[in-house]
């Protein structure tokens, strides 16, 4: 007589775990569906931009130049304590879906420091970017100190 057995129900959730799906979710995310709060979309055009997080569903800043949109999502990712500041690990996507963001002759500059924000702080801001951005200013993006980026961004330059 030939023995089987049937996987026990840690072993189904386990290799439920272990899927290419599980795998596929978004950094932060432990449930299918879940949105981590630090994942910014930037949209806009003709020098006025707006980033909002949570899915879309929580807007951060409208309206405004692009650096003062990235400086809205650096004070939106800050963490307090202890009286040093850190700064939440950050996503940000440029576009919604395949739309490129086209930030006209402006530039972005990413740095977080005592000077920048006025304060102490520790540790890097470690920024994800995706999406597609281009400019035609002097530069498109300038990382300053205290900044670790990551990128599968298409980040153009269509300057002189």
């Amino acid at each position: 007589m030939k023995h089987t057995s049937t996987p026990s129900f840690l072993t189904v959730m386990f290799m439920a775990l272990l899927s290419t799906a599980a795998f596929a979710q978004l950094p932060g995310c432990v449930l299918p569906g879940c949105v981590p709060p630090n994942i910014y979309v930037i949209t806009g055009s003709g020098g006025q931009f707006k980033a909002t997080r949570n899915g879309g569903t929580i807007e951060v800043v409208a309206n405004q130049p692009i650096q003062t949109v990235i400086d809205a999502i650096k004070n939106d990712a800050l963490l307090y304590g202890e009286g040093i500041i850190t700064i939440a690990d950050t996503y940000i996507q440029f576009g919604d879906n395949d739309e490129e963001l086209d930030i006209g002759d402006e530039s972005i500059t990413f740095e977080f420091s005592g000077s920048s924000i006025g304060s102490s702080t520790r540790g890097n801001w470690n920024i994800t970017l995706s999406g597609k951005i281009t400019s035609s200013g002097d530069f498109t993006i300038n990382v300053q100190q205290g900044v670790s980026i990551n990128s599968t961004a298409d980040i153009a330059y269509t300057g002189p």
